[in-house]
């Protein structure tokens, strides 16, 4: 992604937050786009942010990533450790709506990293 690019981006994602700050939708996605940057500690907000409005294994998946990224590592295994208890909820059976293929396959895999992660850390032991 071009700077200039970034910065469209950016200022999109301000706007659609202010337009509607409980998006957690919104939330996640400008985190990420902070992170990309090496722009951890204002991805971490945005992924506290959503956390609050709309818990979630994707946002805690992201916040965990971006924690770890500033070598917080005990607050991303207990991010991690939240997504994988989401993610385990969602999968149940008769836990309300069934996901699509993409979410179940994409709660998955953020639960199948988020235990690599937890592992390699040594929190979580095999």
């Amino acid at each position: 992604m071009q700077q200039g690019s970034l910065a469209d981006a950016e200022k999109d994602f301000q706007e659609s937050v202010a337009l509607d700050p409980s998006s957690a939708r919104h939330r996640v996605a400008f985190g990420w786009l902070l992170a990309k940057q090496g722009r951890y500690e204002e991805a971490i907000v945005q992924y506290e942010e959503a956390v609050k409005t709309a818990p979630d294994a994707l946002a805690y998946f992201s916040l965990g990533s971006a924690l770890e990224e500033q070598r917080k590592f005990q607050q991303a295994a207990d991010a991690y450790r939240k997504t994988l208890a989401l993610a385990q909820d969602f999968s149940k059976p008769n836990s309300g709506s069934k996901p699509s293929r993409a979410i179940d396959n994409n709660l998955k895999s953020s639960a199948a990293a988020a235990r690599r992660a937890l592992r390699e850390s040594g929190a979580l032991r095999p």
